[in-house]
């Protein structure tokens, strides 16, 4: 047996790039601690093994579509855990039009503004009078998609998870009620949403792993 100060320790990676979900294409470097390590990754959500792709550190992963990537470092005999991160790319849906309402979502900043009929909280601005011209909704800066009914509003933010408010007739806002929301509101705690839609009086929303809701 080597000494211990001789012994091989067993490489670890690290991702630039954490689990999100992103409006644009985005290139993720995975690095290991130890240079001389060997990185093997798949970028289908398949367990990856050394007659994956791979190279030595660091490894350049270009994601341009919705991707699981799943990566581990060898060196020697000497192996890591399999580590995985998940990508959602959607472009941002920048402008909504509801039945008498408006949002849109700034591409520079991410916040999100509101205008027009607000009779039933559906601008998400605390109160249900009318703007004549946009006005933001709250402070946030991560908003990617947003989606307008009739009289209700739909959103999800970077971090995966779904906000409604407005008008909530037949439990459109899936809160599990239907009392109208003024601000915007999470539905539920998961963070795995990525595309959402809204009609007259109902919604509909699709989660990473393909589920519709």
């Amino acid at each position: 047996m080597l000494p211990l100060s001789m012994e091989a320790a067993v490489p670890v990676t690290t991702a630039n790039l954490g689990s999100g979900i992103y409006s644009t294409a985005k290139t993720v470097t995975i690095t290991a601690d130890n240079p001389s390590a060997t990185i093997y990754y798949t970028t289908d959500g398949s367990m990856p093994t050394t007659a994956s792709y791979g190279g030595l550190s660091p490894v350049i992963v270009n994601i341009t579509a919705t991707t699981i990537l799943k990566f581990f470092a060898k060196l020697g005999m000497d192996q890591e855990p399999v580590k995985m991160e998940k990508y959602v790319i959607v472009p941002r849906t920048t402008l909504a039009a509801g039945g008498r309402h408006t949002l849109t979502i700034r591409t520079d900043d991410g916040t999100l503004s509101a205008w027009g009929d607000n009779m039933n909280g559906q601008l998400g601005l605390g109160d249900t009078t009318q703007r004549t011209i946009p006005t933001q909704v709250g402070s946030g800066t991560n908003w990617v998609t947003v989606t307008a009914g009739d009289s209700h509003t739909l959103a999800i933010k970077s971090d995966g998870t779904l906000w409604a408010w407005g008008a909530n007739g037949w439990g459109r806002l899936g809160l599990g009620d239907m009392t109208q929301r003024t601000i915007p509101t999470q539905v539920g705690s998961d963070t795995t949403w990525v595309a959402v839609a809204a009609g007259l009086s109902h919604s509909i929303a699709l989660k990473f792993d393909g589920t519709l809701w």
